[in-house]
């Protein structure tokens, strides 16, 4: 832990993929289909979980360039389009919310703090991702890849997320898992959270996160740690 400005918390953001939901299992069936249908070979599940952070769109591109020679642009789109339908059918079918994170909002839910969703994954799937886990209910904003016309690492979505939510930045929080996280959070002035178990493409102990938590169990802690300070 680092030394952050004292704040209150009123306001928690959260990113989804490797934070609140494992939801690498059916993000890697179907960019695994695109393959298949565009006659490249699989990834293996590693491979597609060092690809997540940047957006579908970005992942397709990945998934190209790891795979053979690099898409051009209508080929990418058209793949992209492809992952899209492959994936809207089944978003939730594989994916799970990690250990913790029910009982975890609930307890926030329950103290009144806002909460809100942060993602770089497009929107529709985002809102057919949460209510297919039960996890809508819980969020008073979410603010996906295509809502805005930017995304993280970039402050405005999760700005915007707070603001949606009824909260102020001056007291909110972000949780996530990734550099993009860390970036959109340090962009915003947010104190950062960082979750261990996600799907960082770099240590999560480089990004530098005010509180680095092994679990839902301990993320209450921090954020008192935060509020504390």
């Amino acid at each position: 832990m680092t030394g952050i400005a004292a704040r209150r918390v009123e306001t928690v953001v959260f990113d989804l993929d490797g934070t609140l939901v494992h939801s690498l299992p059916d993000i890697h069936v179907a960019v695994n289909a695109v393959l298949d249908a565009a006659g490249r070979r699989t990834l293996s599940e590693p491979e597609t979980r060092a690809m997540i952070g940047g957006g579908a769109r970005s992942l397709i591109v990945d998934a190209f360039a790891a795979t053979g020679a690099a898409g051009g642009d209508d080929e990418i789109d058209d793949c992209f389009a492809r992952f899209l339908i492959e994936y809207e059918a089944n978003p939730a079918q594989r994916s799970y919310p990690y250990d913790g994170v029910v009982a975890c909002l609930e307890a926030f839910a329950t103290r009144g703090l806002k909460l809100a969703v942060c993602t770089n994954k497009p929107e529709r799937l985002t809102r057919l991702i949460l209510c297919g886990l039960g996890l809508d209910r819980y969020f008073e904003s979410i603010v996906a890849g295509d809502t805005l016309a930017v995304k993280k690492p970039d402050a405005a979505p999760v700005l915007e997320a707070i603001a949606r939510a009824g909260g102020r930045a001056q007291t909110a929080v972000m949780v996530g898992d990734s550099a993009t996280d860390a970036g959109a959070a340090k962009a915003a002035g947010l104190p950062f959270i960082v979750v261990s178990f996600g799907y960082s493409r770099l240590p999560t102990r480089s990004l530098g996160a005010d509180v680095v938590v092994d679990g839902f169990d301990a993320l209450p802690a921090a954020i008192e740690w935060i509020a504390a300070q």
